[in-house]
């Protein structure tokens, strides 16, 4: 062992394969730690981006909503106002009273 490494005495001296070894196992972890780093990256990517057309499609609805909401305020003052009127038809009682069942309680 001493041919190998005249050092060999010396503590965190290692023959020179072994050095080798090491060497080229540091070189395979740095690429493969580089590979994680550009993997972790493209997915982050894509989740942003994901998250922003869903912000974006969530905002279309908002603004959506915005202009029918209105209008669904209307149509339910609307019913409120139709219900006494339709309750008090002998027509709309008679003809139809599943329906006047459920809405003339």
């Amino acid at each position: 062992m001493s041919e190998d490494n005249p050092y060999f005495l010396i503590p965190g001296v290692l023959p020179p394969k072994r050095n080798c070894q090491i060497h080229y196992a540091h070189i395979a972890t740095v690429f493969f730690t580089l590979l994680l780093i550009f993997i972790v990256t493209i997915l982050t990517a894509v989740t942003v981006s994901n998250v922003q057309n869903t912000l974006d499609e969530t905002k279309v609805i908002i603004d959506e909503m915005k202009i029918i909401m209105p209008q669904i305020q209307e149509g339910y003052q609307l019913y409120k106002d139709i219900i006494p009127v339709a309750c008090s038809d002998k027509n709309f009682t008679k003809f139809y009273p599943k329906y006047a069942e459920l809405i003339c309680k």
